[in-house]
């Protein structure tokens, strides 16, 4: 399967445009048959949008802008992840939602809020961080925004919940070496657990904020597979792709033609496909004394060193 982020130019206000490119870069995504499709953190509203966050107007423009896009993407095979600025009541948050088919099926609220240089999320928003995990094509998709993945607590928490491959929203803007802290935090507290990450940023200006765009994918061990340019909008995929674990042997016992039928079923670093047979073999030695594999783990499962650069193109303007 293929998983696409759109790194974006969104304004601040204007939430027709902005609604206008996400479903671009969703229909582009479509067209090179991507799965999942991730957008920058409030890439529906624009970022930062400061104090229009303390108007009861904004929301419903957000809202309104949300269900006409929930309309337009009804009929594509794509779970689009956006940022949208949410409230309950008189709680505000700064959360990503996954749609999928016309529908809302997944709602992530921001939990690590910024509080300091340019950042005053605190003023606004209220943290959550409840994990949000949905599937895709058998594949396990974990969701943060931004500074989540800066402190180990989101990542963790989204592992927790079963995730297999991470998705980050960004509104992150530039300074000098931002970049390298990006990778660096990303490497600690995502590629430690195990996961692939894919983020997507911002690109462009608001007030005296330079977007700088630089989405990435890391891959489980935290080598760099992608990198977007840089103050380009653009829409970049990566290729996830998995194994499906079979044991052709049903019964495995350590005599010789059982043995070779085993070892012939199988990549000989791990002697099987199932991980349970690969499990025990690393216990016992190459050779288990005595094996039995009835194909009860016959599900898809994600090997997260699988997450390939496979292409980018431009996608949205």
């Amino acid at each position: 399967m293929r998983i696409a982020a759109a790194q974006l130019n969104q304004i601040v206000g204007d939430f027709d445009g902005n609604a206008r490119r996400i479903l671009e870069a969703a229909r582009a995504a479509v067209s090179q048959s991507v799965s999942v499709l991730v957008t920058p953190e409030l890439s529906l509203s624009g970022y930062p949008p400061e104090d229009l966050l303390l108007r009861s107007a904004f929301y419903e423009k957000a809202r309104a802008a949300l269900e006409a896009l929930l309309a337009d993407t009804a009929d594509l095979a794509l779970h689009l992840v956006v940022g949208v600025p949410v409230r309950h009541g008189r709680k505000r948050y700064n959360a990503a939602l996954v749609l999928h088919r016309g529908r809302v099926v997944g709602e992530y609220r921001k939990l690590e809020l910024p509080n300091y240089d340019v950042f005053d999320e605190q003023r606004y928003f209220l943290p959550d961080g409840a994990p949000l995990v949905f599937e895709a094509g058998g594949v396990r998709f974990g969701v943060v925004i931004c500074e989540d993945f800066w402190f180990e607590r989101a990542p963790r928490q989204a592992r927790g919940a079963g995730a297999q491959v991470l998705l980050a929203l960004n509104g992150s803007p530039f300074h000098m070496d931002k970049q390298s802290q990006r990778v660096d935090v990303a490497r600690e507290n995502v590629s430690a657990l195990g996961l692939p990450m894919i983020a997507a940023n911002l690109v462009g200006g608001q007030d005296e904020l330079v977007f700088d765009g630089l989405s990435f994918a890391l891959d489980a061990r935290g080598e760099l597979l992608r990198r977007a340019l840089s103050a380009n909008p653009t829409c970049w995929w990566s290729s996830l792709r998995w194994a499906r674990n079979r044991c052709r042997a049903r019964w495995l016992t350590c005599n010789r033609a059982r043995w070779r039928r085993w070892s012939r079923s199988s990549n000989r670093s791990t002697g099987c496909w199932c991980w349970a047979c690969a499990t025990i073999s690393a216990r016992t030695g190459s050779r288990p004394q005595s094996l039995v594999c009835r194909g009860a783990l016959t599900r898809r499962s994600l090997s997260p060193l699988q997450l390939t650069p496979w292409a980018q193109t431009g996608c949205a303007r």
